[in-house]
C-alpha cells in the first residue's frame, strides 16, 4: 500500500489535495497585488458605484433593490404624468400672435423648459411625448383650446414636435453637470435646448407649412426671442428652487478619487 501511494506522481497528489477556493484566493491576491490591476479596480468601483457587497460573490442577494426599483419606476411615472399635466395647464393662458405671424406665442414653452431642467432628459422627453399623445387624441391642451391631429399639420407643428426634443436636450445637459444644480450652467443648458434646438426644428416647418421663405420665417420668429429669453431665466430659477428642495433628483458628480489612486499606485509616473 505504501509503495502504491509513493507511485502516485507528486503533481497529481498536490492537485487532488489543494482545495479549489484556496487556489482562487491565491490568484485573486496575485491579481490585486499588481499596481495596474489596483488602478483598474478603483476606476471600476468609482465609475459604476460598486459597493463592498457587490464585489463579494458570497454576499446574500436581497430583494431590497427590487423594491427600490419598483418605487423609482412609480415615482418616474408620476413625475412624467404630472409635468405633462403642467404643460397642459399652461395652455389655459391665451396665445398671442404678434404682427399676424402664423405661430402664436404661448406660455407652454416655459413648461417644456421647466420639465427638462427638473426631470432630466429621459423623463422630460417622455413627459412631452405623453403630452403630445394626449393632444393627438383630441384633448384641448394647447393654447386656445386646440387639439387633435390637425395641429400637427399647421405652422406650429415643428415647435410641437420639438417639445420632447427640447426637453430631452435640456435635461441631458442639466443632469450631465449633476448635483448641486448651478444656475450659471443651468441657464445656458435651457437656452440651448429650449431656444436654439426648438427654433432649429420649428422655423423650417413654419416656412414649409405657412408657405413662407426661410428668411421671412426666421425674421418672424425673432420676435419670440425676448419672451423666450425671459422664460429661460424663469425656468432656471424654478429648477434651482426645486433641485434645492429635492436634491436627490440630480445625480452626484463624480469625484477625482480614482485619479488619486492611480497616482499613488504608480509613484514613479
Amino acid at each position: 500500500m505504501a509503495g502504491a501511494a509513493a507511485a502516485v506522481p507528486l503533481g497529481t497528489a498536490v492537485a487532488a489535495s489543494a482545495p479549489l477556493p484556496v487556489a482562487r484566493k491565491v490568484r485573486l491576491d496575485q491579481f490585486v497585488a499588481m499596481p495596474n490591476n489596483v488602478r483598474t479596480l478603483g476606476h471600476l468601483a468609482h465609475r459604476f458605484d460598486v459597493g463592498d457587497h457587490a464585489l463579494d460573490s458570497t454576499a446574500p442577494v436581497s430583494r431590497h433593490n427590487d423594491g427600490m426599483s419598483s418605487e423609482r419606476r412609480t415615482r418616474d411615472l408620476a413625475l412624467i404624468a404630472t409635468f405633462a399635466g403642467l404643460v397642459g395647464a399652461m395652455g389655459l393662458v391665451p396665445a398671442v400672435s404678434p404682427f399676424g405671424f402664423p405661430v402664436p406665442v404661448t406660455v407652454q414653452t416655459l413648461g417644456v423648459m421647466i420639465t427638462g431642467a427638473i426631470l432630466g432628459g429621459r423623463r422630460g422627453g417622455l413627459s412631452m411625448l405623453l403630452f403630445l399623445a394626449l393632444v393627438a387624441l383630441g384633448l384641448p391642451l394647447l393654447s386656445g383650446g386646440r387639439g387633435g391631429l390637425a395641429v400637427f399639420t399647421g405652422p406650429s407643428a415643428g415647435y410641437l414636435i420639438g417639445f420632447p426634443v427640447a426637453a430631452f436636450v435640456i435635461g441631458t445637459l442639466v443632469y450631465r453637470f449633476g448635483a448641486p444644480y448651478r444656475m450659471w450652467l443651468g441657464l445656458p443648458s435651457i437656452v440651448f435646448g429650449g431656444i436654439v434646438v426648438l427654433y432649429c426644428i420649428g422655423i423650417p416647418v413654419t416656412a414649409w407649412r405657412a408657405h413662407l421663405d426661410l428668411g421671412t420665417a426666421i425674421t418672424g420668429s425673432a420676435f419670440f426671442l425676448i419672451g423666450d429669453s425671459v422664460k429661460a431665466v424663469i425656468a432656471t430659477v424654478v429648477a434651482e428652487a426645486v433641485h434645492r428642495a429635492v436634491p436627490d433628483l440630480l445625480p452626484r458628480r463624480q469625484s477625482s478619487k480614482p485619479r488619486a489612486i492611480k497616482a499613488s499606485a504608480n509613484p514613479s509616473a
